[in-house]
């Protein structure tokens, strides 16, 4: 019922009729679904760094010491393909790769999503229903085995790990230090006792990853060349995520009462609200959507539990099979609610600044 309201001054605001929909909107938060028999593939690359830093976001945010480490850069690839099983029904796939820099080292995550939407066929007189849809999917990301090998990185997540306690990693030349350590290498300090290591030092992310399923319902009202859908989703993820260090440092932190091994496994849940507006002008499609994330975790991870993400494309229509893109993603929390196991209560404070990055590709139809 929300959704009709809302459809209805959409309407009356733009003066979107119900027609057809525009064949060349590049996010798929849109109600209709593909013909039957069709196959899009698509393909977009992803950057961020000093060069393309968008609304110089990066910069901003580095400008506060504090941040160091924080705002990295970004880059990447997507690929997607739809296809239409029926006039009613379309299968979607989509898999993403982005390598995040935190602190000195480079994240990788993977992730790949498959959902079928299913669109209710409206009827010319029942504007609100004009373009009626559910998806139901499935989303998986995956962190690839990291490790901290910083000293300045390592102390960091121990300090937030173990607060206000004796516990560091330090480097001695063998030359320099009070007391002068005998011979040159890693050492660690749990509680005034120093013990060379045996190899150096890390902090590592384990078996991280999450799995969510999802369902969304959308709404739009569309002419020959304008398309505003509104639209709203639950999703339920499980999160597994290990932090953990190398067996030496495990123990001797173990020695004297310190767990520098955490498991972080979590559920959590989150509602999205949003909307996508498209318009077409010759050869050119212009894109701007908004999405707002509410997550709903346990207490002892309530810091940052929302998110406003902004995303705006422009697509030039080369043949009627296919168009190339260029857009932006501007994320106000970074990727908090869209690759869920990066907030736990280690990290929830360092994921929580303006971020955003750019893209181009294109987009076949068979």
């Amino acid at each position: 019922m929300i959704l009709k309201y809302v459809s209805l001054i959409a309407f009356i605001t733009s003066s979107i009729i119900y027609a057809k929909n525009i064949d060349y909107a590049r996010e798929d938060v849109q109600t209709l679904v593909i013909p039957k028999g069709e196959i899009e593939i698509s393909a977009n690359y992803m950057l961020l760094n000093n060069s393309v830093d968008i609304l110089n976001l990066r910069s901003k945010e580095l400008s506060n010491s504090a941040n160091f480490g924080s705002i990295g850069n970004l880059n990447g690839f997507n690929l997607g393909v739809r296809y239409g099983i029926d006039s009613n029904l379309m299968l979607n796939y989509k898999h993403d790769l982005k390598n995040i820099t935190y602190l000195s080292s480079t994240m990788t995550n993977n992730s790949d999503e498959l959902y079928l939407r299913y669109n209710i066929e409206a009827y010319n007189d029942a504007l609100l229903n004009s373009g009626f849809s559910f998806d139901i999917g499935y989303k998986r990301d995956a962190l690839r085995d990291f490790k901290l090998k910083n000293i300045s990185d390592i102390n960091t997540l121990i300090k937030r790990v173990l607060p206000n306690q004796n516990a560091n990693i330090f480097y001695a030349d063998g030359k320099t230090g009070t007391p002068l350590p005998k011979v040159e290498g890693y050492y660690a300090n749990f509680k005034g006792t120093e013990t060379k290591l045996n190899e150096a030092p890390y902090i590592s992310m384990t078996n991280t990853g999450d799995d969510s399923i999802f369902v969304r319902i959308l709404n739009g009202l569309y002419t020959d060349s304008q398309l505003f859908n509104i639209y709203i989703a639950y999703k339920y993820t499980k999160i597994r995520n290990t932090i953990s260090t190398s067996n030496q440092v495990l123990r001797l932190a173990k020695d004297k009462g310190y767990d520098l091994k955490k498991i972080l496994n979590r559920d959590e849940s989150m509602i999205s609200l949003g909307f996508n507006y498209s318009l077409n002008i010759k050869s050119v499609v212009y894109e701007l959507g908004y999405k707002y994330n509410k997550m709903f975790r346990s207490s002892d991870l309530g810091y940052i539990d929302y998110n406003h993400i902004l995303n705006a494309n422009i697509s030039y229509i080369v043949t009627k099979s296919f168009f190339v893109n260029i857009g932006a993603k501007l994320m106000n929390r970074q990727f908090n609610g869209e690759i869920p196991y990066l907030y736990n209560r280690y990290t929830d404070t360092t994921f929580d600044h303006n971020y955003g990055y750019a893209d181009i590709g294109f987009s076949y139809i068979f």
